[in-house]
């Protein structure tokens, strides 16, 4: 692979961890809001219902109040 190349797929491989990053957010903002299921916030954000429903499992910890 010539450097060019290399060049080429790092930037492609940090869009689309940019592009993760942002999907996650508005998982976040979706799920904050209550707006649509888990499948339905999956399919909206282009990420898979398993990333979806641990984030609303990390949600749900962050709104209990600490003991």
């Amino acid at each position: 692979m010539t450097w060019e190349q290399n060049i080429k797929e790092e930037r492609k491989l940090a869009y689309m961890d940019g592009y993760d990053d942002a999907a996650r957010e508005y998982a976040r903002n979706l799920l904050n809001m209550k707006l649509g299921t888990t499948e339905q916030i999956s399919q909206a954000v282009s990420l898979p219902l398993e990333e979806v429903l641990a984030l609303k499992e990390e949600l749900s910890h962050e709104a209990q109040p600490a003991r």
